[in-house]
C-alpha cells in the first residue's frame, strides 16, 4: 500500500528551487593555486615510464639554494630559509630538537641574520623531504647545496599518526629515506627552518 504525503505548494516550490540552485552551483577556485609538486631529482631511467624517464614535476631553480652569507640558505624552490649548520647540535631526542629550534637565534650556530628566539622551528616531514634529491645517495641533497650536515637521520616536527605521543618522522639525508622513530629513545640530528617568505 502506498501512502501519499502532501505538502503545501509553497514549501514544494522552495524545496525544488533550492534543489536546482544547489545543483547549479559551481566550485570557484580560491586565489591560491594548487601546491605544485617538484621533480624528485632522478634523471637516470631504469625502464621506460619510470621517474627518471618522465621527470615529472616543477623544475628546480639553478642554483637551487641561495647562500645568504649569514648562516642561512634560502631554498629558491620552496622559499624556506634553512640553518646551514646541521652539525651545530649533537644528535638529540625529539622534544629537545623542538626546543632547540624554538630557542635558536642570531649569534649561535654561525647565525648573523638578526633572528630572535621563536623565529625558527623544527621543519615538518614534507619540508625536510623537499630538500632531498632522489637522484643522489650518500648525501641525497642537490649538488652544490650549502649545508654542513652529518650523514644522519634528521628529526621532523611531524608525529606519527598511529603513535603520536611516542613516535615522530625522521628523514635520512644520506640515502633519502623516511622513517618513524621513538621520540624519547632515538637521538637525531637537527636542521632548523623558518619561512617561507
Amino acid at each position: 500500500m502506498i501512502t501519499r504525503c502532501t505538502i503545501p505548494v509553497w514549501l514544494g516550490i522552495i524545496l525544488v528551487s533550492a534543489f536546482f540552485l544547489i545543483g547549479q552551483q559551481t566550485w570557484e577556485p580560491t586565489t591560491q593555486a594548487p601546491a605544485p609538486v617538484p621533480k624528485t631529482g632522478q634523471t637516470v631511467s631504469q625502464v621506460p615510464g619510470d621517474d627518471g624517464d618522465l621527470q615529472r614535476g616543477v623544475a628546480w631553480p639553478v642554483p637551487r639554494f641561495a647562500d645568504n652569507s649569514d648562516g642561512t640558505a634560502t631554498d629558491k624552490l620552496t622559499g624556506l630559509i634553512w640553518l646551514k649548520d646541521g652539525e651545530c647540535s649533537a644528535p638529540i631526542a625529539w622534544l629537545e630538537a623542538i626546543q632547540f629550534c624554538n630557542t635558536l637565534s642570531s649569534g649561535s650556530c654561525g647565525l648573523s641574520d638578526g633572528s630572535t628566539a621563536g623565529a625558527w622551528r623544527l621543519p615538518n616531514v614534507k619540508e625536510l623531504q623537499s630538500l632531498l634529491d632522489y637522484g643522489r645517495w650518500y648525501m641525497a641533497l642537490p649538488e652544490g647545496h650549502p649545508f654542513i650536515l652529518p650523514v644522519n637521520w634528521f628529526w621532523s616536527s611531524t608525529s606519527e599518526a598511529s603513535h603520536p605521543t611516542e613516535a615522530a618522522w625522521m628523514v635520512d639525508v644520506g640515502y633519502g629515506r623516511v622513517g618513524s622513530f621513538s621520540k624519547a629513545d632515538q637521538a637525531g640530528s637537527v636542521l632548523c627552518v623558518r619561512g617561507p617568505q
